[in-house]
């Protein structure tokens, strides 16, 4: 897994990343988003180039990029205004209306879980919870739910290719509140695009209101959030319900073949950010257990 850094020097503070893949394959394809996105005046945080002119260096078997260090706060989830909603939405369709028209291929298509990656990934993770004597809260927890999700697997009637989506625009891959900086409901940074991707844009825009307006509960207010992000999106982006709806059955569609959290904490013993695995769970659930052609139905604007 990656490390991240903050460095001191006499020249400045930087920022220090160790990337998670090695591929440098992958690791060019970060970078060219980073600067394609960048070149079209999204306030992306840029690589510092080093002797050789590279966004990127290897470095004891791990990729890393130096970033300026930039003091910023992200917005809370609790604390979030209608404004910076809405700033967060129109951001999103600035990515999609730059993206695409992002025409380098080749360049990696949006990787979905499936049922034979859960299969293999869950076995190794089940053998790992049954070699344990004794188990902790969380890991039996963990035991449980990875349970779950081979059930909801097989109760599931569509597959990706059910859906009617293009995978034509170059996405950020994780646009959400954790990725940005923001001050007085204005975002001023946008980082972390390591999971840029070619793919359809009605998915990142599902997956974005799961994250920007649901990841602290599903209350009467959290239901507006949403009303409010995809309003402030459709002034800049077409979007119909159908299409909305397909972005959002494939987002559950992968939630529920997702495996990576708990290998974080059962394989690479990363405890860090277990308050994630609590909120993956709490998606999980409600993308297994509600009917998302209603709930899409219910957040969508209706005049559109």
């Amino acid at each position: 897994m990656s490390q991240n850094f903050k460095v001191e020097t006499d020249q400045g503070t930087f920022f220090l990343k160790q990337y998670r893949n090695r591929m440098n394959t992958v690791i060019h394809e970060i970078k060219e988003a980073e600067a394609f996105f960048a070149s079209k005046g999204l306030p992306i945080i840029s690589p510092i180039k080093d002797q050789y002119d590279r966004g990127a260096f290897w470095h004891r078997g791990h990729w890393f990029s130096l970033f300026p260090f930039v003091y910023g706060q992200s917005p809370v989830a609790s604390r979030m205004s209608d404004e910076i909603i809405r700033e967060l939405a129109r951001t999103l369709s600035f990515f999609h209306r730059e993206g695409r028209t992002f025409k380098q291929r080749p360049f990696h298509v949006l990787r979905m879980a499936t049922a034979r990656k859960f299969h293999l990934e869950q076995t190794e993770l089940k053998r790992i919870l049954a070699s344990k004597q004794t188990k902790t809260e969380l890991e039996e927890r963990m035991g449980e739910v990875l349970k779950s999700k081979e059930s909801y697997i097989k109760l599931l009637n569509y597959r990706p290719e059910h859906l009617s989506l293009k995978y034509t625009h170059l996405l950020h891959g994780d646009f959400q509140y954790y990725n940005v900086f923001a001050n007085n409901d204005s975002i001023t940074h946008i980082y972390d695009l390591e999971r840029a991707c070619i793919g359809p844009p009605e998915y990142e825009v599902a997956r974005s209101v799961m994250l920007n307006c649901f990841d602290d509960g599903w209350d009467t207010e959290n239901i507006e959030r949403a009303k409010i992000y995809l309003s402030e999106y459709c002034k800049y982006q077409p979007l119909t319900l159908e299409s909305f709806t397909d972005g959002m059955l494939l987002y559950a569609y992968n939630i529920i073949h997702m495996t990576w959290i708990e290998a974080r904490y059962l394989i690479f013993g990363i405890d860090t950010q277990l308050d994630l695995f609590n909120r993956h769970v709490d998606r999980l659930e409600f993308c297994a257990n509600s009917d998302l052609q209603s709930f899409c139905k219910e957040i969508f604007p209706q005049n559109k």
